[in-house]
């Protein structure tokens, strides 16, 4: 069964809402800058949630340059998502984002095993 993206969606702004309740200090610091930044498994695996992370980013105007697919093996090291915008939209996306990856990357990893 696929979920309908308005639903991810839904889900998504609320975990984002939860993550930043009361703010992001660090975020709201920077200048407007245009930054770059990259995931990087930091283990072996399998990713999965990269579709719903896009998603994140999506939310908050952070373009998503380079992304492998879900379902696909990963060393340590290797880039598994790379992005472009705002610093401060980056950072306000990530955290959400990378517990996202974590979370489903486990699940799938330990399901391949």
């Amino acid at each position: 069964m696929i979920v309908p993206k308005p639903v991810v969606e839904e889900h998504v702004r609320r975990f984002l809402m939860e993550d930043l309740a009361i703010g992001d200090v660090t975020a709201v610091a920077l200048p407007d800058i245009i930054a770059r930044a990259k995931i990087v498994a930091k283990q072996r695996g399998i990713i999965a949630g990269v579709e719903v992370a896009r998603i994140v980013f999506e939310l908050l105007d952070v373009d998503v340059v380079e992304s492998i697919a879900d379902g696909s093996a990963v060393s340590a090291g290797q880039v598994v998502m790379a992005v472009e915008g705002k610093a401060k939209d980056i950072l306000m996306a990530e955290r959400t984002a990378l517990n996202i990856l974590a979370r489903m990357s486990g699940i799938a990893t330990v399901t391949r095993e």
